[in-house]
């Protein structure tokens, strides 16, 4: 099991959010993340901490020096981002279907992001037909697998829940730990086999002091994605 990098980064919590976003972006590509830290920290950071340079190491000034400009980086993880959002809702799609007493599926989750992604963003044009197709999902559900779990979290409280402090950004990972131990305890009834490989899954760090949570509530999570799931549970129709 991956950990994130946040061990690393003791300096400054807002440099554990880029680490982790890093990874959220590029779960695959640790050379993507490393520019993703760098480009951002010279973009956000020397806006409120002047001296900043002063706590980070030579090898990671030499990062600044390669790494692409913040329009590259804005650009490649807004392409990004609708491909990410998807393996999250599956998470979120799975997680309710159980709470709604119907079994999790992959098959059952990847039709109702289907669908949502036919209805919400193929009517505003602002991705090719192609992109939201079943075939377009499992290919990017394969990529960002491993950090379902984190996008889910994103996904379901960010409006309720920005990450704006360190005590949120805490709280976020709490949660994601939350979602991977479901993801992990998700059993095929098909087969008998995990539906997620734990070698794969990108976690926080032992000893890293998360806050105590209660169990996430299905009322916690955004309306309009919970209403999907809770027309499908009762119809077998995607909403």
């Amino acid at each position: 099991m991956p950990f994130l990098p946040i061990e690393l980064f003791h300096i400054n919590w807002d440099l554990n959010r880029l680490a982790t976003f890093g990874v959220m972006y590029f779960p695959d590509d640790r050379k993507k993340r490393k520019n993703f830290i760098a480009t951002h920290l010279t973009d956000d950071l020397l806006k409120t901490d002047k001296n900043i340079m002063d706590k980070v190491t030579p090898n990671f000034l030499e990062e600044l020096l390669h790494a692409p400009s913040i329009d590259m980086i804005q650009n490649n993880i807004t392409k990004i981002y609708p491909h990410a959002n998807q393996a999250g809702l599956i998470v979120i799609y799975l997680y309710l279907l159980q709470q709604l007493e119907k079994t999790p599926s992959i098959n059952r989750a990847v039709r109702l992001v289907e669908n949502r992604y036919s209805r919400n963003l193929a009517k505003q044009n602002k991705m090719r037909p192609t992109a939201h197709s079943e075939e377009s999902i499992r290919k990017n559900w394969r990529i960002f697998r491993p950090v379902s779990h984190l996008w889910a979290v994103q996904i379901a409280f960010n409006k309720k829940d920005p990450i704006e402090t360190p005590d949120d950004f805490d709280l976020f990972l709490a949660r994601s730990e939350f979602f991977l131990s479901f993801c992990l305890g998700i059993v095929s009834e098909k087969v008998n086999k995990a539906l997620f490989n734990k070698d794969e899954m990108w976690s926080v760090p032992a000893g890293y002091p998360l806050p105590d949570i209660e169990p996430i509530e299905i009322l916690e999570i955004d309306d309009q994605i919970r209403s999907e799931v809770e027309i499908y549970s009762v119809t077998g129709i995607n909403p």
